[in-house]
This record gives structure tokens, sequence and C-alpha cells, in this order.
């Protein structure tokens, strides 16, 4: 009696074709956008005329700006989707607003399957401006554990 064998092949980075064997390819891609705009978040344009794409941990962490400035009811298709924080700018600087605040952030970056945990959120209003730094924990399937720092000013 014979016996079959056969080999099949191990999934890995390099099985995509770019070569990424440090694991950013499971982050995701996604359309970069310049959330230092003083009209709001806006797309950059390369010279060939392209959306410029953030790939890897910076993809993640665009997403995470996105939903963290984004109110929930602004997308129809996601209604639940984002804290809201540009709402706050205009409120007082208040313990309640800024533990609301907080906690609108940490659920949202929770709710990202990419989020390990959240290690710190920091809000401060100056000058009708609300500054905004947050540190998560991002899970991974080939590092665990990456520290991801997110800034951003309303």
């Amino acid at each position: 009696m014979s016996e079959f064998s056969w080999t099949l092949p191990y999934p890995s980075p390099a099985a995509a074709g770019d070569g990424r064997r440090d694991g950013s390819h499971l982050w995701g891609r996604d359309i970069w956008l310049d959330v230092a705009a003083a009209n709001g978040p806006d797309r950059v344009v390369t010279a060939s005329g392209d959306w410029l794409l953030a790939e890897g941990v910076e993809a993640y962490r665009q997403n995470l700006i996105r939903a963290f400035i984004t109110a929930p009811g602004d997308w129809a298709t996601k209604p639940t989707w984002g804290a809201g924080a540009r709402l706050y700018v205009k409120r007082q600087n208040t313990r309640a607003n800024r533990d609301e605040l907080v906690e609108r952030l940490r659920a949202q970056a929770m709710r990202d399957r990419r989020t390990e945990s959240v290690e710190s959120i920091d809000v401060s209003w100056s000058n009708g401006t609300l500054r905004v730094h947050v540190v998560v924990i991002a899970r991974g399937q080939i590092q665990r554990a990456r520290r991801v720092e997110i800034s951003f000013e309303v």
C-alpha cells in the first residue's frame, strides 16, 4: 500500500508579493488624510495625481483619528461610529466634560479590532482649541503590544 503526501504552502507576509516581513500589511491600507488642515482632514494628492496612502500602523492611527473627530450620526451607514471630539471644542473646560470626552474616546478606540488596550488619554482646552493625546496598545499577529501615540487638535 502506498501513501500520498503533499506540501501545503505556509502563508507568509512575503506571499502577498510585496516582500514585507514586519507584519505591517496586517494593519491595512487607507487614504492618508492631513488632519492638520484648517478646514478639517483633507486628502493629499501625490505628484502623479493619486491620493497619498497610509499603510501599516499609520493606517491604524489615521483611522483612530477619524473615529475620534467624527460625531456619531455623521455617517448614515455607521450611525454609532465616532467619538465626536469636535462637539467638545466650544464646551467649558470642566471635569465632567473632560471625563465624558475621555470615556467616549476610550470606547471608540476599543471598538477597533486592532486595539489591545488604551494606555492613556489626555484632553485639554486652550484658546478655543481642543488638544487630544491618546496612547493605545495595538495588537497584531506578528508583533504584539505595539504602543501607538495619537495627537491632534480641533
